[in-house]
């Protein structure tokens, strides 16, 4: 089992760059790398700062160690591996090496807020160690199944990862969910904002050439389809027109069946057809009475005229015999 993974140091060297005492130790636990940045930074410079201030560092870190030998496989294997890591063989190498040929001073870069951020560092990073040695995907399947969710929708506080370790029924797990140590996860946003953009520019008629098309256009709108739904207008409208009195049933019956024929290609046509029919229907009505109105005042003027010439005849008739 391998507490830590290593990393080369300055992996950008080549043989002709490379830095002093690097077939000694060579490699770096990545865990606790960030702790030591400092001193990877001013890995050239032998300085009596760098040397107490590691010094601090590695004596801070064993102690950091002590306090968790409480948890023995932690503790075992930490210090088996200490026993041939390459940070030790660092420490004696700094505290034989003669300092000799100083650069300069660093005092001014190096302070002790820097080891206070890399024992943080440090702290930080033995805490998630400890919490994936804890093997809680028990925890995690029972919190999925009582929270109605999936496992990586699950959040497990790592700070109390004691407590949960010990939740092996339903109803501790949900008693950890109510104090809030295993909380499910929010649902991600799947934003619909350039879905919506790109369906308002298309109603426009951007997006929708020939390079845009996929299928016939028998197949992306059928024409039974649109058939269909022009029968309905125009069917509809008809239907309006007689309950509203405005066509009778005749004219309807007969709008009807052109619709049908396909007469009319939208309702707009149909109306216009409705409303010159009306027109000329009107028209000829209003010829037809002028006719019979013509017709019956010529009657009447006949009749005036045979009754004037037959008065005329009988006076003619009566006058003689006086005579």
């Amino acid at each position: 089992m391998t507490l830590f993974r290593t990393a080369p140091l300055h992996t950008n060297c080549t043989p002709h760059n490379r830095p002093r005492f690097w077939n000694q130790f060579n490699t770096i636990p990545n865990t606790i790398l960030p702790a030591f940045n400092p001193i990877v930074l001013f890995f050239l410079i032998n300085t009596d700062e760098i040397i107490n201030l590691y010094h601090t560092i590695n004596s801070l870190f064993f102690q950091l160690l002590d306090g968790i030998t409480s948890f023995p496989p932690v503790g075992i294997h930490i210090r088996s591996y200490l026993k041939c890591s390459p940070i030790l063989r660092f420490n004696n190498a700094f505290s034989q090496k003669e300092n000799t040929n100083k650069w300069g001073t660093i005092t001014e870069l190096i302070t002790r807020e820097t080891a206070t951020v890399s024992m943080n560092v440090l702290a930080n990073s033995t805490r998630k160690l400890i919490a994936e040695m804890v093997n809680l995907t028990t925890q995690k399947r029972l919190a999925a199944a009582v929270l109605k969710c999936g496992k990586r929708k699950i959040w497990l506080d790592p700070n109390e990862v004691n407590e949960i370790s010990t939740a092996n029924s339903r109803q501790n797990i949900r008693k950890l969910a109510k104090d809030g140590l295993i909380i499910k996860k929010p649902q991600a946003i799947h934003s619909r904002y350039r879905v919506r953009e790109l369906l308002a520019a298309k109603r426009k008629g951007r997006h929708t050439g020939t390079g845009k098309r996929h299928g016939t256009a028998d197949a992306r709108m059928p024409t039974a389809v649109l058939w269909m739904r022009r029968q309905r207008v125009l069917r509809r409208l008809l239907k309006k027109y007689r309950e509203s009195g405005k066509i009778d049933k005749h004219m309807y019956h007969q709008l009807y069946l052109k619709s049908k024929g396909n007469v009319f290609k939208n309702k707009r046509v149909l109306m216009e057809y409705i409303h010159k029919a009306k027109a000329e229907k009107l028209r000829a009505k209003l010829i037809a009475d002028q006719a019979e109105a013509h017709r019956v005042k010529s009657k009447a003027a006949r009749e005036r005229k045979l009754q004037r010439a037959a008065a005329k005849k009988e006076a003619f008739t009566t006058a003689e015999p006086q005579e």
